[in-house]
């Protein structure tokens, strides 16, 4: 799966400034007008960048349920329970966008347990894909 991080994007931000910056500089001839539109041509890839990167900070920090169970055996979001389903064809390359995350449901022991980060899966409402720390599992909602 090929997951676009906030490094892959602030790369292409870069590369596409600096390939703007050498077209504008063997286009225009005025230095004035050659700088003013370097500058807006950055100012504006910089905002985009950085939108970008807040965006996924955001979502990766916000807190959408709680897990329990020895296992990660149940994930509760917005009062959905799902639980682990280990019979199914999906796997992390068919994770589509990141919801958030989920916490330990017990509030003493939250400090103890890292959270899970928690993907809708591609083409389905009914499976979510949840990793904690490095161990993916596939949830269906419970019957």
């Amino acid at each position: 799966m090929f997951v676009i991080t906030d490094r892959i994007v602030l790369l292409i931000a870069s590369i596409v400034l600096v390939v703007a910056i050498i077209s504008l500089l063997l286009r225009h001839r005025d230095i004035k007008k050659r700088l003013k539109t370097v500058l807006l041509v950055g100012l504006i890839l910089s905002i985009v960048a950085s939108v970008v990167c807040v965006q996924r900070l955001y979502l990766a920090n916000k807190v959408i349920g709680t897990f329990e169970g020895y296992g990660f055996d149940r994930i509760v979001i917005d009062g959905t329970v799902y639980d682990v389903d280990y019979n199914n064809s999906y796997s992390s390359s068919d994770t589509k966008k990141l919801l958030g995350k989920v916490i330990y449901k017990k509030p003493s022991d939250a400090d103890e347990r890292d959270p899970m980060y928690v993907w809708s899966i591609d083409g389905t409402d009914e499976y979510i894909y949840a990793v904690c720390v490095y161990d993916g599992m596939v949830y269906k909602i419970a019957e």
